[in-house]
């Protein structure tokens, strides 16, 4: 019924023939004779046997239908793909020996392109480092929105060896830093830099140039070698109840319109400032230790704004006039903090 001629022309442009026109064909033109007869499958069309008919995936056979069967396989296959890409809401993924992934910008390459799917009352896919990880990486962000993403540690802190913050991003060469509008995935870990490698311009956090941070409670750097978090040109970072203790510049340094929310933060013992603020710069550090600076627990000056209510800001054990100093048109409200004032 396929060949009423005994021959037809393939989808694929070949020629098929049926047994009895091939021979009418031999018997017509030079005598000859069948001697003997059996059923093979010469070749492959496409991938499918030569078999015609309807599509049976068990014989691999319905050639006359492969377009369909391969369009129906690569619809399968894109569906595959895109269903793999969509997210699930809660789903944890481990990064380092033994887990998911080795590192956490081999994690972060990976799970940006996909897409994380709505879930009622937010989505949230959580890296989660195991147990000794030592981060030797940075994670540098930008123009992307990661904040669907937190990273969680398995031990109570883990290590960032310095030696590997290498390339500058910004105005400084942070651990993890973001920029140009763009969102770093939430911190809720506690680190440790480690005193490996050189100590300039090596900060916890940085956001800049209207890029955004979150660092939650009991989460953040401790001492880093230059700033614990820094926030410049209109960048923003919220680190209610966060740790940058022992900074080796400003525990948090903000300026340039930035907006900066550390309340309750731990913000003690950094080599200059517990808290700097500059060139129009928000600051709120109510309720933050900012005590056992280098020069002083707030240093705000050029017209930014510093919130620092019910905060200890003494350099000292007692007070004195560079536990919070306020210059050149900064405004600082100190109601029911600690420490003695200068203003200039």
């Amino acid at each position: 019924d396929e060949a009423p001629q005994g021959w037809r022309l393939r989808p694929s442009g070949r020629f098929a023939h049926t047994k009895e026109y091939v021979l009418s064909i031999a018997a017509r033109h030079g005598g000859y004779k069948l001697i003997s007869y059996e059923e093979i499958v010469p070749r492959l069309e496409n991938g499918w046997h030569p078999t015609g008919g309807e599509i049976d995936p068990e014989a691999d056979g319905g050639l006359m239908n492969w377009q369909a069967r391969e369009l129906g396989q690569r619809t399968d296959t894109l569906k595959a793909r895109v269903d793999d890409l969509g997210l699930k809401a809660g789903a944890v993924y481990g990064v380092g020996a033994g887990g998911d992934f080795d590192t956490i910008n081999e994690a972060l390459g990976v799970l940006s392109e996909r897409r994380p799917a709505y879930a009622p009352g937010g989505f949230m896919t959580e890296l989660r480092l195991l147990s000794g990880f030592v981060m030797a990486e940075q994670v540098l962000v930008a123009g992307i929105n990661l904040g669907w993403i937190t990273i969680t540690g398995e031990d109570a802190e883990h290590f960032i060896d310095r030696a590997y913050l290498t390339q500058q991003f910004g105005i400084r060469i942070p651990a993890f830093g973001v920029t140009d509008g763009g969102f770093l995935p939430t911190l809720n870990c506690l680190f440790t830099m480690m005193q490996t490698g050189a100590a300039a311009d090596r900060c916890g956090v940085m956001a800049g140039n209207t890029g955004g941070a979150r660092v939650g409670s009991g989460a953040g750097v401790r001492n880093a070698g230059a700033d614990g978090a820094n926030c410049y040109a209109a960048g923003y970072i919220s680190m209610s109840n966060s740790i940058f203790t022992g900074a080796g510049g400003n525990g948090l340094n903000c300026g340039g319109s930035t907006r900066a929310s550390a309340l309750g933060a731990d913000l003690s013992d950094a080599g200059i400032a517990g808290v700097r603020a500059d060139y129009g710069a928000a600051v709120q550090v109510s309720s933050a230790d900012l005590s056992g600076a280098g020069t002083s627990g707030v240093d705000c000056r050029y017209g930014a704004n510093v919130n620092c209510d019910s905060a200890d800001c003494r350099v000292g054990g007692s007070d004195s006039s560079s536990d919070i100093q306020v210059l050149y048109g900064g405004t600082v409200a100190a109601r029911n903090a600690t420490g003695g004032t200068s203003q200039a």
